[in-house]
């Protein structure tokens, strides 16, 4: 037997037989009542299992765990439970031609016990019990014991315990030769294997018996595996251009989309950070707010430059949300960074500049993994958010493209290259260039010009700039006005509007744009309706190689190109910042 110590009935021994058991004493705990070894297949314990009452009429137990000459204080010593071998795994015989598997070791030794008692040996029958409990499942390696015999899983009576032998069978799944489950029809509930009315007399007629039902116990057949449903998510694409495909709307025209990933690479001294803080006054103007995460310049210069520009100084608090680069990627930093999101709900986030951020967050720039895992962890969530995003990078000493990592590139929809076409200086008007050499959307001009330095940054005519409020329409405008007028209450979809008016689809969404803004059209779910009829007076009209004339006030570099833009006091585009 593999009980050192058991009393007798220990099964729910009345109080009087509880002390029979054992003197010992254990204070808090009561008296040791059972003390099961359990022992791996060459016979060597590995862990003992006891059981104390506290006897008295209120008789309560509780089994512990403790290592071969442990202590209960010190337990398994982190040792996994499921890691523990079968109860009576030593007296596996390989020969055997049945190996019946319940819970618990009482269960087991009762089973046992009966069986030898009926005059059935082990080359016949083996019993082994699972000592993890109902909830816990003995591990493969453990249940590797059990290779090429036939087995039955007998479980306790109740949800817990069949639900234990379920799992048992699935990971008996290409060990075992055969796996069955005994069902007891009249158990009650939570009776095992000891409470079987064979078992308790131990008659060998009763266990011939109890042994034919438990060959002839229904095997084991696996669930079938749920069949995946499959890809969710899938996009009519038929459907959706039936309803005409509207390009991506632009955040600030030819220069940024709304909700997408944008770079300018340049090299230093090159105006990308008063570039980045002129759009940020562009899109200011149309009352959204801007994030700035800056690891270069500092508030101070930040500020002066803003101020310089011509932000409008009141509305900056409201609108302009600057904070110094503190964005690891440990969990708590991005949750700061998204919260931070959520409460400013900007329509831009410009980072200043991309290889401060990636030193600060411990990432190397020229690896593409850290490059990639940075993008994906920083710039991608915004983006999932619906803010545009734009990154400030520095380009290799060839000047051609991001310096570092190539997925730099892979990751951004735009990527705009920016350069010194003519030198610029505080007294000195030149011109910057942006190009791009990516445009996943492919709706931007590929070149973008601004006048700078000299007191102005202004863009190059050739680009659209609007110096106030417009007061008539271009031929175009009228025409698609018109049109969604007269489709009255029920409005118009894009591509309804495109195929009504005969416009390109470039043009057409940026006339929808100019009409919105203009608060002469609304767009609803999708569908635009008229607001209010047009306005009278002339304004400026394009010329014939279709740029825009503008208002008095536009400044030209040292070169032919006319601009338009805000003039200010000889700013310190280069050198030390003014004098508060």
């Amino acid at each position: 037997m593999t009980d050192t110590k058991t009393a007798p009935g220990s099964g729910g021994a009345p109080p009087d037989r509880v002390r029979e058991a054992n003197g010992k004493r254990k204070k808090g705990l009561g008296f040791l009542t059972a003390s099961w070894e359990i022992r791996d297949a060459s016979g060597e314990v590995q862990a003992v299992h006891e059981r104390y009452e506290t006897g008295g009429e209120e008789s309560s137990k509780k089994c512990l765990w403790r290592l071969p000459g442990g202590t209960l204080k010190d337990g398994l010593k982190g040792r996994e439970i499921a890691s523990l071998p079968l109860y009576g795994a030593h007296e596996l015989d390989s020969e055997a031609m049945l190996v019946i598997v319940v819970e618990g070791e009482k269960a087991r030794n009762a089973l046992e016990e009966a069986l030898r008692k009926a005059g059935i040996t082990r080359e016949q029958v083996v019993v082994v019990g699972t000592v993890t409990g109902a909830s816990g499942t003995p591990s493969r390696e453990v249940l590797e014991v059990l290779r090429g015999l036939e087995v039955v899983l007998w479980p306790d009576a109740d949800e817990p315990g069949r639900s234990h032998m379920r799992r048992v069978a699935e990971r008996l799944q290409g060990v075992a030769a055969l796996v069955r489950i005994y069902h007891w029809p009249e158990a009650k509930e939570k009776d095992d294997a000891a409470d079987h009315p064979a078992v308790i007399s131990g008659g060998e007629k009763a266990m011939d018996q109890l042994l034919d039902d438990l060959c002839g116990a229904r095997e084991y057949e696996p669930p079938e595996p749920e069949k995946p449903e499959g890809l969710k998510g899938r996009v009519l694409i038929g459907e959706l251009l039936r309803g005409g495909i509207e390009p991506t709307p632009q955040l600030l025209d030819g220069l940024l989309y709304e909700g997408r990933i944008h770079s300018i690479a340049s090299g230093p001294g090159t105006g990308k950070t008063l570039l980045a803080e002129w759009m940020a006054i562009q899109i200011m103007k149309q009352a959204l707010s801007i994030l700035y995460i800056d690891a270069e310049n500092g508030p101070k210069l930040i500020a002066e430059r803003l101020q310089e520009l011509g932000a409008d100084i009141e509305g900056l608090d409201e609108l302009f949300h600057y904070y110094p680069a503190e964005v690891a990627l440990d969990r708590e930093s991005l949750a700061r960074l998204m919260a931070t999101v959520e409460q400013a709900d900007p329509a831009l986030v410009v980072f200043d500049s991309f290889a401060d951020l990636l030193s600060i967050a411990g990432l190397e720039e020229n690896s593409n993994d850290d490059c990639t895992r940075w993008m994906r962890t920083v710039a991608q969530p915004i983006k999932d958010a619906g803010s545009a995003v734009l990154v400030l990078d520095h380009v290799p000493k060839n000047g051609k493209g991001p310096r570092g990592g190539g997925s730099k590139r892979a990751k951004v929809d735009v990527q705009w290259n920016l350069e010194v076409t003519q030198h610029f200086d505080r007294e000195r008007t030149g011109e910057i260039e942006l190009k791009h050499d990516k445009d996943r959307e492919c709706w931007l001009p590929k070149i973008v010009r601004f006048s700078v330095g000299g007191g102005v940054f202004a863009r190059s005519a050739g680009t659209i700039e609007e110096m106030g409020p417009p007061t008539e329409l271009t031929t175009l405008q009228r025409e698609v006005y018109g049109y969604i007028r007269k489709r009255g209450a029920e409005g118009a979809g894009w591509g309804d509007i495109l195929s009504g008016t005969g416009g390109s689809k470039g043009t057409l969404s940026s006339t929808l744009k100019k009409l919105v803004r203009l608060n002469l059209i609304e767009k609803d779910n999708g569908r635009y309706y008229a607001k209010r009829t047009e306005p009278e007076k002339p304004v400026d009209t394009p010329d014939s190689q279709g740029s825009v004339r503008f208002n008095r006030g536009s400044v030209e570099p040292d070169r032919t190109g006319a601009t338009v833009g805000v003039q200010y006091g000889s700013p310190p585009l280069r050198g030390e910042p003014t004098e508060p």
